[in-house]
């Protein structure tokens, strides 16, 4: 049987794995979080993992955040709307 490389959805980890595992779902050694089985850029996907918005990785790179591009009209009135709600409970 054949040994793939993968890369942990979560953390980014390389891991090698059995290729009768693909499309299975296992545990990460690394973040300990479920990853899919895929063959790692099976999607081209950019030269970083996908990974979860809001959680932080002790494996990052030294690349740096995208800044947060800028907040449109409605997504301002939605904001104040929101607000509002709240402040009234």
């Amino acid at each position: 049987m054949a040994i793939i490389d993968i890369e942990c959805a979560e953390c980014g980890a390389s891991l090698k794995v059995d290729e009768a595992l693909l499309g299975s779902t296992m545990t990460c050694p690394d973040c300990k979080m479920p990853t899919f089985v895929e063959r790692a850029g099976a999607y081209d996907l950019a030269d970083e993992p996908r990974r979860r918005p809001g959680r932080s990785s002790s494996s990052s790179s030294s690349s740096s955040p995208r800044p947060e591009p800028p907040e449109t009209e409605e997504q301002r009135r939605i904001r104040e709307r929101m607000e509002r709600w709240a402040g009234d409970c």
